[in-house]
């Protein structure tokens, strides 16, 4: 995931949550998951989410460099010396 943005307008009666991603195409299913447990960790206590926060977000890291080792193997692959 490149970056995920999330923003509320408040009126007098109701509101407005955007979330706004952005992903390379291959990897938007593993962002859709991402924001939809942010989501469902929302409804957990505080000490519960922080705790399981921190572990995903450590995996999500994990992934991402696995992802980007991959994505530039597959780059320099195509351009031998």
């Amino acid at each position: 995931m490149y970056n995920a943005t999330a923003y509320h307008h408040s009126y007098e009666d109701t509101g407005l949550l955007c979330i706004h991603a952005s992903a390379d195409p291959r990897q938007v299913r593993e962002m859709v998951e991402i924001i939809t447990r942010e989501f469902i960790m929302m409804t957990g206590s505080v000490g519960e989410v922080s705790a399981d926060s921190e572990w995903y977000v450590c995996q999500m890291g994990v992934r991402a460099a696995q992802t980007d080792a991959r994505t530039e193997q597959q780059n320099t692959a195509g351009h031998s010396v």
